[in-house]
């Protein structure tokens, strides 16, 4: 906990640095006209606050799953292995992405390409490990999956607040590594999907973890910012773009806050991702390898913990 303090402390004076020392260049709304819409951001507010209740109920009341350890040796699963992939593969991607790498930066490739030559070599190894850890973890595989794309998008909000501090806060010129993506239909559907997909997690694990309840409170609030940002970009782009943008709490929106929209996500991400890596790492501590279930059925769950 007291690492987890500290790192909270540190991205806390971060954000606020950045809002004191590096202030938005971007258009912003007078008061009055940021709330034009505020109907629509209550209805989101209602759609998810009723939808979140119902998983949450529904979670409280499904069974308990039992405690389960990583593999027939006790202990934690070892995450940072693989699994699946001998060790000349990995040697074989690390080659593969230096190549590009050194090629990318000889051809002047824009820095989101030639990230994408780096990373493209590691999804076949990536999709290979992650199949095993379903078919072996059950759905501690997904777990894993959502946490590492959960971490690359905190990553992505990480490099557009340097961006930020580069260019001196201007907007335009700071949309993180990947920013043709940087657009509100893909935060939309991003962000859908995260948040079903803890829901999933909450039923099912949730009830002997609760990290993951942190992290679903955390990413319901962040929906319905995007639900609301989403609905204004599609019907009202005028609007969006003249500074309907900040959305509901970044400054300058319907009820604002003193970070603007950047900052504000940032910190939503770190309270939305950090505690879902937190339950990952606790989660690794409690399953099991299924084949072991079936290879020694007369064993009690309690006796496969040994």
């Amino acid at each position: 906990m007291t690492r987890l303090a500290i790192l909270t402390a540190v991205a806390a004076a971060a954000v606020t640095y950045m809002q004191l020392a590096v202030p938005l260049a971007a258009p912003s709304l007078a008061r009055r006209d940021a709330t034009a819409y505020w109907q629509v951001a209550m209805i989101a507010a209602l759609v998810v606050l009723i939808a979140a209740g119902a998983i949450g109920w529904l979670a409280r009341g499904a069974p308990i799953p039992p405690s389960h350890s990583g593999g027939a040796e006790g202990g934690p699963v070892p995450i940072w292995r693989l699994h699946h992939v001998p060790a000349r593969g990995a040697l074989l991607a690390g080659s593969i992405s230096a190549a590009l790498l050194l090629g990318g930066v000889m051809e002047r490739l824009p820095f989101w390409g030639i990230a994408q030559a780096v990373l493209l070599p590691w999804l076949p190894i990536w999709w290979f490990d992650a199949t095993w850890q379903t078919r072996h973890y059950g759905l501690y595989g997904f777990l894993s999956a959502l946490t590492l794309f959960q971490l690359g998008h905190m990553m992505e909000h990480t490099a557009e607040l340097v961006q930020l501090f580069v260019n001196h806060g201007n907007l335009a010129q700071s949309h993180g590594v990947f920013g043709v993506l940087d657009n509100e239909v893909v935060h939309f559907y991003w962000n859908v999907g995260v948040w079903v997909g803890l829901a999933v997690l909450l039923y099912r694990l949730g009830a002997k973890n609760p990290w993951l309840w942190i992290a679903f409170a955390a990413a319901s609030l962040h929906m319905v910012e995007h639900i609301y940002l989403y609905w204004v970009y599609v019907f009202h782009q005028e609007f969006w773009s003249a500074g309907g943008w900040a959305g509901i709490l970044g400054k300058g929106g319907i009820l604002g806050s003193p970070l603007d929209r950047p900052y504000l996500h940032f910190a939503y991400n770190y309270i939305e991702v950090v505690p879902l890596v937190i339950a990952f790492l606790d989660q690794s501590r409690r399953v099991y390898n299924r084949y072991l279930k079936q290879a020694f059925p007369m064993l009690s769950d309690e006796e496969l913990l040994a």
